[in-house]
């Protein structure tokens, strides 16, 4: 039994870049959406939202 090897193609430059660009938006877009969970913004008014959420007996954020 021999050992073969198999030659593997190295990914061209552009491939890589993309895989860097759509790896660096996939990463912003996270630490975006946990940063704007953690920061309490009022930017909608509470009461519509808590009538919406009471029927379906979820509990909502004072």
């Amino acid at each position: 039994m021999t050992m073969t090897s198999i030659a593997l193609d190295t990914p061209s430059p552009a491939a890589v870049w993309t895989g860097r660009v759509l790896s660096a938006l996939v990463v912003l877009f996270v630490a975006f959406d946990g940063t704007i969970k953690l920061i309490p913004l009022d930017v909608y008014p509470r009461a519509p939202l808590r009538r919406a959420l009471f029927p379906l007996r979820w509990a909502s954020a004072p």
